[in-house]
């Protein structure tokens, strides 16, 4: 999607305000004002607050990832999950401030469409991979996705959300452990 200037100003401040202070500890009328904005400008651009979060996650994580992944594909199934999974690392850690504001309002973001999309998406690119590079169906294919994502984004939540476990590894060391079956071809 295409933005005028005025709407790339307000998606920035909008990701900057989301990030320091989650989506409900920022009004409309901050995030404008961040932007040199008015709030019917904001409005106008993105219709309503989730809507442009939305957008803020569409901009500035899921396209980006998607045109990345597109552009610098791998020919095997370990390197294209790893190279997922790295992504996903990455965003964790950049993003870490505005998920531990998120997961302190877990009872609104369970129920929420906000963190919806952008999971899903890598989710199907995921699954692509098991078709593209295994003997999976859909099915089985989906399930290994999700399998996959539930690993990588529990190590994330391990390590830097939860600090629960003693010894816990660093993120490196758990992918290539996690990887080591996907190195192997496999067949269901």
């Amino acid at each position: 999607m295409s933005y005028t200037n005025k709407a790339i100003l307000i998606l920035k401040s909008a990701k900057e305000l989301f990030s320091e202070r989650g989506f409900d500890g920022v009004s409309t009328k901050e995030i404008a004002e961040k932007a040199s904005a008015n709030e019917v400008t904001l409005f106008r651009h993105f219709k309503t607050k989730d809507n442009l979060f939305n957008e803020v996650i569409a901009h500035f994580y899921a396209q980006p990832t998607i045109i990345y992944l597109k552009e610098n594909k791998k020919n095997n199934l370990t390197d294209s999950l790893k190279q997922v999974a790295e992504l996903m690392h990455k965003l964790f850690v950049e993003n870490i401030s505005m998920i531990k504001i998120e997961m302190a309002n877990i009872h609104k973001v369970k129920n929420s469409d906000r963190f919806k999309k952008f999971p899903n998406i890598l989710r199907d690119h995921v699954t692509n991979l098991f078709l593209q590079f295994t003997n999976l169906d859909k099915q089985n294919a989906k399930v290994a996705s999700i399998c996959f994502f539930t690993q990588i984004r529990g190590i994330c939540m391990s390590i830097y959300i939860h600090q629960n476990l003693n010894e816990t590894p660093n993120f490196d060391t758990c992918l290539k452990f996690i990887l080591q079956p996907y190195s192997i071809k496999y067949q269901y």
